[in-house]
């Protein structure tokens, strides 16, 4: 994985203090685990994660999926998964706790993690924008940090997993177009690598 631990210091939040933001790999064991899961599964709806333990087991036999807490002075504040396919980098989920919104931590790691990545192209999924206002928002946050939408091109989420849905999603990317050549890999990546698509 390209990441495994960053720093940045002094980062302005909204009451005025300054604060330290870290971003740490964790391993199977590690007691966050439990605020990970907490936080995993009331950010997102259950078609669009996959089971605790399932994750758990991707992060032994995929050396390329990594769970990130994302710590402020040292406390949790939230967490970042990545899956790093060397032509690409792929952000699968992104929650911060509720009470810690809006006050620049998520803007402050997702910008140290895409400096870490220097020219590697980042791609993500987000709710289709015709979902909610909620998507809408994220949307935008997205495009605020550089992200571009892939607006024209149709995307469907696969089931995690025989008990769960498939999702009407968009694209976004920062470092690559939607190229037909660039959606054909990125889509075959997600499916085999994220989703255990058979074909």
């Amino acid at each position: 994985m390209a990441i495994s631990y960053l720093s940045t210091q002094n980062k302005v939040i909204s009451n005025g203090s300054s604060a330290t933001i870290d971003l740490w790999r964790l391993a199977q064991q590690d007691p966050l685990m439990k605020r990970f899961f907490a936080l995993m599964n009331t950010s997102f709806v259950e078609d669009e994660r996959r089971a605790d333990e399932d994750t758990l087991a991707l992060m032994t036999t995929k050396p390329f999926f990594a769970v990130n807490a994302i710590m402020q002075n040292k406390l949790w504040a939230g967490f970042l998964t990545t899956w790093n396919f060397g032509r690409f980098t792929y952000i699968e989920h992104f929650a911060i706790e509720p009470v810690l919104r809006s006050n620049g931590v998520g803007t402050c790691i997702l910008q140290k993690f895409l400096a870490m990545q220097k020219d590697r192209p980042i791609v993500l999924e987000v709710d289709h924008i015709g979902t909610s206002v909620d998507a809408k928002r994220r949307i935008a946050f997205y495009q605020r940090n550089g992200f571009l939408l892939w607006q024209n091109v149709d995307y469907v989420q696969p089931p995690y997993n025989k008990h769960t849905h498939e999702v009407p999603m968009h694209l976004m990317s920062r470092g690559m177009e939607p190229t037909p050549a660039n959606v054909a890999m990125v889509t075959s990546q997600l499916h085999k690598q994220v989703y255990n698509v058979k074909k």
